[in-house]
């Protein structure tokens, strides 16, 4: 039946699928697996006949395993085949390829965003050196600080001009009042204070107490501050020095005219001041003498400076008054002892300074 076609396959045992199939020379039939089952062979005979079993055990006790592995190729030979089983393999195929097909997609795809990613980096870095070219170009100062004012590393080119000298990890309040610790001491306590502060107003009004302007040594500078995210407070200085040397210039020639403007025209005046003024620096040192003593000799002095010093600016002597406040303001410190000393007053009076001054503003003239 199985070889017709009629069944699709037979189960027994393999001494009588091996005889059958050496009978029927069929020669097509393989035998394609076995069951777990063990069946031993053995031969049957008569329940009445007792002396046949025995002898038949007994032929069977005396065959050596040699002979026993040559009786059962000689009559139980077959072929084992294990057919192949194309659907398991079309299946591993079809797993295999979707993983080699997978694998390829993934690798284009991190071909593409390595791609991606590079030319955003190649983008970001062109930006930030355009960015930087521009601040180093901007002819400002652009730093930025964390809550303790030290300084990133990242800064304009400017700054090194205005310092210097490299500026990272240094500290801003040190940086702009290297003369001035408690300026410097100031600036580091607001710079937290802006920092810390999560309100925006209180933050604009910490960020009004800021210097907006700074002198360090000869140089004028303005200082803008700016707020950033991360914590950090950014710091943009402008060197103003130019503009400050032109503005005392054009002072200081505008009151040259206005001191030659108020001699000429106000002659009687002037030259009456002058007169007056002389004959104070003359008696000085006798008004002081002649006071009861320190405190008096103190007021009168003080009362003659003061007139003085809203003449001459009246005149425009803006040298001479500029000293007379000078001697004025020496003269309130003075005035703050208990018991002031003629003889300082009178130093005080005495000094050189306001006629220098004076023959500064009568050069002018």
């Amino acid at each position: 039946l199985v070889a017709d076609g009629k069944l699709d396959g037979y189960i027994d045992t393999v001494p009588a699928i091996s005889q059958a199939i050496a009978k029927g020379h069929f020669s097509d039939l393989k035998i394609a697996g076995r069951l777990d089952a063990q069946l031993d062979l053995s031969v049957a005979s008569r329940d009445d006949e007792p002396e046949l079993a025995s002898l038949f055990q007994k032929a069977v006790n005396t065959l050596t395993k040699e002979e026993t592995d040559a009786i059962i190729k000689k009559w139980v030979a077959v072929t084992f085949e294990q057919r192949f089983d194309y659907s398991r393999f079309w299946k591993a195929l079809a797993v295999a390829a979707a993983v080699v097909a997978l694998v390829v997609w993934w690798n284009r795809k991190l071909t593409r965003l390595n791609r991606a990613i590079r030319q955003a980096h190649e983008e970001l870095d062109d930006a930030n050196r355009n960015m930087a070219a521009l601040l180093d170009n901007a002819r400002q100062g652009f730093l930025s600080v964390d809550r303790d004012g030290i300084v990133s590393p990242q800064y304009s080119q400017e700054c090194r001009v205005l310092f210097g000298t490299d500026i990272e990890g240094r500290n801003v309040a040190e940086l702009l009042f290297p003369d001035n610790p408690a300026g410097g001491e100031t600036m580091r306590v607001n710079i937290g204070r802006v920092i810390d502060e999560p309100d925006a107003y209180r933050q604009e009004l910490y960020l009004s107490l800021m210097p907006k302007t700074v002198a360090r040594g000869e140089a004028s500078w303005t200082v803008a501050y700016r707020p950033l995210a991360g914590g950090r407070l950014m710091f943009v200085i402008t060197d103003v020095t130019g503009e400050v040397r032109l503005k005392d210039a054009v002072a200081r020639e505008r009151n040259r005219l206005a001191c030659v403007v108020a001699a000429v025209r106000e002659q009687h005046d002037f030259f009456a001041v002058l007169d007056s003024f002389a004959a104070f620096r003359e008696s000085g040192a006798a008004l002081v003498a002649g006071a009861a003593d320190g405190r008096s000799a103190l007021d009168a002095v003080y009362r003659q400076v003061h007139t003085f010093k809203g003449l001459f600016l009246q005149l425009e002597c803006a040298f001479v008054a500029k000293a007379l406040n000078d001697l004025e303001t020496r003269l309130t410190e003075l005035g703050r002892e208990a018991v002031p000393a003629a003889a300082e007053v009178a130093a005080a009076v005495a000094a050189a300074d306001v006629d220098a001054a004076l023959a500064q503003d009568l050069d002018v003239v």
